[in-house]
């Protein structure tokens, strides 16, 4: 049987990796979200009869070295905008409301060099006028570039009245590429990315996305439940020799691709056939190295039949590597797509040591990956290369 390995963690890995794998104590990575939108903060604002309303709002733009600035030996072209100034606008236009705007920039900032600033304080103020005979609500809608990573340090201030509101937050879809390193991409090209996107590193950039107003329709859409009915095998209960720090276990199995679709979350390597065949691997958890206790397969379609589990010495899933004494309880279910996915992502959000900002907007959250796996993951019908072996931690 001819088989392709896609991707793998770790194989023929050599005696002097795993002695020092047993000496060092992995640490959990910090993961960095740059799912850069123009996220809307939307609130509720009362105009009375004749009367004004001041809407300010400070938030800091720049951050990132080199951001809205030349690069070191270049002319003074601006080569890069941090966080644009959108204007407040109404969900709804209304003749009788108008607007006067006044904007200030404070650059007396303590992240500064002698070569840059690193950044600035806005103000962003408006008074609003009502012309008409009775007082309204106005909706207003106020855009701001921004990611979940840095939702904490770029969510603008709104006062209204010298009150602060609480304005509801709103994301934009992804907006990046999928080549280069904005939208935090690898590097490498996908084959079969025809995706029409705006790269954001100018103002025209976000003019053009923002100009037909798609992108603010799609941005208030409501989120599509990933309500479909699935496979789910859970493993737990693990056990392994303790001289074997990268010990590892294999599900093996065959399926028809066309009529069955994988998704898996704590694995860490896999092998595809061309008849079909799977060996999906994970690194056994132990007390020594920090791995993931939590390990799905979601079965999308026709379920998997007769399955074989296999222990490895390391994650080199091959004939004379084999390891006794691996093992784990599978636990098959029938669950909704949603429900599994809102326990990876609490399990994910435990995991890692993430800014607090997207677990408080866990909704939020919620929905854009769902969004995300339905525009460019096994759920879409233009799946991007880099999301074609289902794992789960890659679309977060």
């Amino acid at each position: 049987m001819k088989e392709k390995k896609l991707f793998d963690a770790l194989t023929e890995v050599r005696e002097d990796y795993i002695e020092e794998a047993r000496t060092t104590r992995l640490k959990r990575k910090s993961l960095s979200w740059k799912k850069w939108t123009a996220v809307a903060a939307c609130a509720v604002l009362i105009v009375g009869a004749g009367g004004l309303l001041m809407v300010p709002g400070l938030f800091p733009i720049g951050g990132n070295a080199g951001n809205g600035s030349a690069g070191r030996g270049e002319s003074s072209i601006f080569m890069s905008y941090a966080g644009p100034v959108f204007p407040l606008t109404l969900n709804e236009a209304d003749s009788t409301i108008s607007a006067a705007r006044s904007i200030s920039y404070n650059f007396s900032m303590p992240y500064e060099d002698s070569l840059r600033i690193w950044g600035a304080h806005v103000t962003d103020q408006y008074t609003l006028s009502n012309d008409a005979a009775k007082d309204k609500t106005v909706k207003a809608i106020y855009p701001f570039a921004g990611s979940f990573d840095d939702l904490a340090d770029l969510t603008p201030v709104i006062n209204v009245n010298g009150q602060e509101a609480s304005p509801v937050l709103y994301a934009g879809r992804y907006s990046g590429g999928f080549t280069g390193g904005f939208a935090g991409s690898h590097g490498e090209e996908d084959s079969n990315s025809s995706i029409n996107v705006v790269q954001l590193n100018s103002w025209e950039g976000y003019k053009k996305l923002l100009e037909d107003g798609e992108y603010e329709n799609s941005a208030f859409a409501p989120y599509t439940e990933l309500s479909q009915q699935v496979t789910v095998y859970i493993f737990s209960g693990f056990t392994a020799p303790e001289e074997y720090d990268a010990a590892t276990q294999a599900i093996s199995f065959t399926i028809d691709p066309d009529r069955t679709t994988l998704l898996m979350y704590g694995f860490n390597g896999g092998e595809i056939g061309d008849d079909g065949f799977r060996r999906l691997s994970f690194f056994v958890p132990n007390q020594t190295h920090t791995r993931h206790d939590l390990k799905m397969l979601i079965v999308i379609g026709d379920d998997i039949t007769d399955y074989t589990l296999q222990g490895y010495k390391t994650g080199a899933c091959e004939a004379g590597n084999e390891l006794d004494g691996v093992s784990s309880t599978v636990t098959r279910d029938e669950l909704i797509l949603a429900d599994v996915m809102d326990e990876i992502i609490d399990d994910f959000f435990a995991q890692y040591d993430q800014k607090q900002a997207a677990v408080k907007h866990r909704e939020l959250f919620s929905g854009e990956v769902a969004e995300y796996m339905l525009q460019y993951g096994l759920l879409s019908e233009s799946v991007i290369d880099r999301y074609l072996h289902g794992m789960i931690e890659d679309i977060i």
